[in-house]
């Protein structure tokens, strides 16, 4: 009977040592959620189109009717070196993508376009993917892509998955 309970004991105890190591989420703990810092607010995939009020009026903005199978408005309101789309949700609009513009705004890890591939590396370490013509950041439900043309980084996405 001793032997049985310190088997048990033995199995808990590296149930709950494995628990710590890998986290409530299968072990995908380390995947980084990338964020958008305009002015000082930070925009997150996902987050409530609202916080785009808090951003100032924008230069311009469209809107369409969506075809995501929500009923609603897509919306993209333009901002100087940058736009954030917006796609209904079913408790409301929701942030779908944004999309660095220029050169005059930068990712919170220092990125702009006009970087070059080893600056975006250097900066956010190795991607998750690539190709010919961009590198992938995945995480949390999101991607943040990097488009590179000749060596240069000439648009980046913060996309839904």
């Amino acid at each position: 009977m001793k032997r049985i309970i310190s088997i048990l004991v033995l199995t808990l105890a590296l149930a709950l040592t494995l628990g710590v190591f890998c986290g409530c989420d299968g072990g995908n703990s380390d995947k980084k959620t990338y964020t958008f810092n305009a002015d000082g607010i930070m925009l997150k995939i996902g987050a409530p189109a609202s916080v785009v009020n808090s951003l100032g009026t924008p230069i311009a903005k469209d809107e369409s009717a969506s075809c995501g199978g929500i009923p609603g408005v897509d919306e993209v309101y333009v901002f100087s070196g940058y736009k954030v789309y917006t796609t209904p949700a079913k408790d409301g609009n929701v942030i779908n993508k944004i999309e660095i513009t220029d050169d005059s705004v930068k990712t919170p890890e220092g990125v702009a376009a006009g970087s070059t591939k080893a600056e975006v590396i250097k900066a956010m370490g190795e991607p998750t993917s690539e190709s010919g013509t961009s590198l992938v950041y995945a995480g949390n439900g999101m991607k943040l892509t990097f488009i590179i043309r000749n060596d240069t980084v000439t648009s980046i996405q913060y996309v839904a998955e």
